[in-house]
């Protein structure tokens, strides 16, 4: 099978993923943890859990005017407004009232201004990799600009990261719609990661493309069907140990770990299709417009 002779249909898949992922991003947002919009996180384990209503009481009690109360088989999560270490001592009072076994998994409290800082630092550290990458490619691929200006591999592998991390974007904006599921730190990491693996990948082949046009004839489309071919089973065999290790991580590793490695599986194997699939051929699509 020629990859890029049919890339029409890779382009086609492509556009339905990303396309799929924006109408989820825009349509239904991601949901932030407080992280990014400040506020208390109280992760609890009890012998007897109480239910929802007794909770949201005993917090509305304490001085938490309204708390969100969420019951999973492991633990129970509290989401609030932003507790002082005073309330805070409050509730642990009184849950051990309720219960002299239970147990604080996790406290977090995020002011606003920390969360509106944290917000924007997120969207510097990707806006900032994505244009040192750019500008880094452009001039490392300088002496193969004259059948494919340098600068288009430059903008091709940004363009493949962003392809990356919309996805999963995408399928986080459906789990926080339908699944109540937050995004936060972790979740900014793991997009970083992405789109680092994802440059990585790309940038493994293009560098097969640079030797190959440097020291072969013929068209541009034969060089890139030939160097995706050299490179092919070497990106898949790399993603196929990353994924599994991921996936080890998904099933045994815990709640807390889950979605940064659901984030990673997605992004990961969205970048090794990208590599091969869309970035090269575009290569291809791109030259021959402008020939």
């Amino acid at each position: 099978m020629s990859i890029v002779g049919t890339r029409k249909i890779w382009y086609l898949f492509s556009a339905i993923l990303v396309l799929g992922s924006l109408a989820a991003w825009l349509g239904w947002g991601l949901k932030p943890g407080i992280e990014f919009t400040g506020g208390s996180l109280v992760e609890l384990k009890f012998q007897k859990a109480p239910t929802g209503g007794e909770l949201r009481d005993l917090f509305k009690a304490s001085g938490v005017e309204s708390a969100n109360v969420v019951i999973s088989p492991a633990s129970i999560s509290v989401r609030a407004s932003l507790i002082t270490p005073e309330i805070h001592a409050k509730i642990l009072t009184a849950l051990k009232e309720k219960d002299a076994n239970f147990s604080e998994l996790r406290f977090d409290a995020i002011g606003p201004s920390i969360s509106a800082e944290l917000r924007q630092r997120a969207v510097t550290a990707v806006t900032l990799t994505l244009i040192t990458v750019f500008l880094y490619v452009a001039w490392a691929y300088r002496k193969v600009s004259g059948r494919v200006r340098a600068w288009k591999y430059g903008a091709l592998v940004v363009f493949a990261g962003l392809h990356d991390a919309i996805i999963p974007v995408g399928v986080f904006a459906a789990l926080g719609h339908f699944k109540g599921v937050e995004i936060d730190g972790a979740f900014v990491a793991a997009i970083l990661t992405i789109l680092g693996y994802s440059i990585n990948d790309t940038i493994i082949i293009f560098d097969r493309i640079r030797e190959n046009m440097l020291k072969l004839g013929g068209e541009v489309a034969v060089i890139v069907e030939k160097s995706v071919k050299q490179s092919i089973m070497r990106s898949i065999n790399t993603t196929a140990t990353v994924l599994l290790a991921l996936l080890a991580i998904y099933i045994f590793g815990g709640s807390t770990t889950q979605n940064f490695a659901l984030a990673l599986f997605i992004g990961i194997a969205s970048g090794a299709y990208s590599s091969i699939f869309l970035a090269s051929p575009l290569i291809v699509s791109w030259q021959k417009k402008n020939a």
